[in-house]
């Protein structure tokens, strides 16, 4: 089984890369609200095979980019545009022949608009339409064409985040056992709660529409301190979001292969679901500025190859970034420099002792998370540490999972009620702290 390739990204990499010729359509932000402006309980809805609600050309955005293209059938941007709104419509073959005429016109007559950086359209069309064939199930020309993104140049930030997910989306389907079916059935089949080194077999895969989360709580640590919550936390988050019709997969006291395993499961499945939610509670560091998740076999030693036995939290957030999902993060952990004498020193707090503290993260204190449509959340604002709680839950997850499944409770206001009992439990010792790129309201539970 191949590893997740470590990605790397600056804060300027980070920022949503998407349409650069926005001349050639009409109310832009409007086309990416639709792209994520659904009501995830059910109140609006693609025109997926189950849903009953809104297609997206009611909302115009598809009619608006229809008549760029009548209007100028040689720009490749508007096909990548349609691209994306035929996969998250689930029109995957209409989806890959816009991508191929994009890919065609970009190789053809290279965009000569200065504000458009060098190759980023191509690079953008061979990005939109290997997602397409992923999703389709095609893994061998899905693989050709994130091989072919990563050979080109990419000159500007936007295409280097396409390719940090062309790169991470490549290891997914390079090891993947074998194609999924167009046809796939409705639903994945729930994976029971992983614990330790053992592996369970990977969910069937999801169609368009689905809810999927995965869930890992880590506490019985080997060589760091211990937490007894995590495993509990992990638990009542991923109840929650079963009661509300997630699909979860769940597991507890992973080592660093099984936690690679059921990452990478979670991100290939991810590809062809409406919301992925990731939430981890456990031990988590900052080093030299990028944030990583910790399982419980890991010795933090000083040394160039620590940071290999960890999850780096920027490789998940490149595997799921999509501007057709909706992406929420949270993190149960603190997160500073674990290179000190006492990385094993006593105390219940969920960072690895250090010399220095939590450094706020640039990328996401200046507003830059990963693309529109992208929610995250910490259990602790930056420069201070999350709390392990004296209950049977942190003060944060046990907060969490109580809002999580509040029917009609928008997704931020949920993140703003846990805040404030997370502060008032914890005498203003820990203030929860989250960034958002959401262009549209999300609810988990029905309203």
């Amino acid at each position: 089984m191949h590893e997740l390739p470590i990605v790397h990204r600056t804060p300027a990499e980070r920022r949503f890369r998407h349409v650069r010729l926005a001349a050639e359509l009409r109310d832009l932000a409007q086309d990416f609200v639709v792209l994520h402006g659904w009501d995830v309980g059910g109140q609006k809805n693609w025109d997926f095979p189950s849903s009953k609600f809104c297609p997206l050309g009611e909302y115009g955005a598809l009619a608006d980019i229809n008549q760029a293209i009548r209007l100028d059938p040689t720009l490749p941007q508007p096909l990548i545009n349609r691209t994306a709104i035929w996969r998250a419509k689930n029109h995957l073959d209409r989806a890959i022949a816009d991508g191929s005429e994009a890919i065609r016109l970009a190789k053809d007559k290279p965009p000569v608009n200065i504000m458009t950086p060098p190759n980023s359209v191509l690079i953008s069309a061979y990005t939109h339409r290997a997602l397409a064939y992923e999703a389709k199930g095609d893994y061998a020309r899905a693989k050709d064409d994130y091989n072919a993104t990563l050979a080109i140049v990419a000159s500007d930030a936007g295409s280097k985040a396409n390719q940090a997910t062309a790169k991470v989306r490549l290891s997914l389907v390079s090891d993947a056992a074998a194609p999924i079916p167009r046809d796939a059935p409705s639903q994945m089949t729930p994976v029971p709660q992983q614990t330790g080194a053992a592996s369970q077999p990977s969910p069937a895969p999801a169609i368009r529409g689905t809810r999927m989360a995965l869930v890992i709580g880590n506490g019985a640590y080997a060589h760091v301190k211990a937490l007894p919550n995590p495993p509990n936390d992990a638990r009542a988050v991923a109840k929650s979001l079963r009661d509300i019709g997630f699909i979860v997969s769940e597991g507890v006291d992973l080592d660093r292969a099984a936690m690679q395993k059921m990452t990478r499961d979670f991100l290939r499945e991810a590809a062809r679901a409406q919301l992925a939610l990731v939430y981890y509670a456990g031990h988590g560091v900052q080093i030299d500025g990028r944030n990583y998740l910790i399982p419980v076999d890991v010795e933090l030693k000083a040394g160039g190859s620590m940071t290999e036995a960890m999850i780096e939290m920027d490789t998940i957030m490149a595997g799921l970034d999509d501007q057709v999902r909706t992406n929420i993060l949270i993190f149960d952990a603190c997160r500073n420099n674990p290179m000190a004498q006492q990385v094993a020193s006593a105390g219940s707090s969920r960072g690895i002792e250090g010399t220095s503290g939590l450094a706020a993260p640039s990328s996401l204190g200046s507003g830059a998370t990963l693309g529109a449509g992208t929610l995250i959340a910490f259990a602790t604002a930056p420069g201070q540490v999350a709390l392990d709680g004296e209950g049977a839950n942190s003060p944060f997850s046990a907060a969490l999972s109580r809002h999580l499944g509040t029917p009609g409770l928008e997704v931020q206001q949920m993140l703003t009620r846990v805040r404030a009992e997370v502060v008032s439990a914890t005498k203003n010792k820990q203030v929860p702290w989250s960034n958002s790129s959401l262009l549209g309201e999300v609810y988990l539970a029905e309203k």
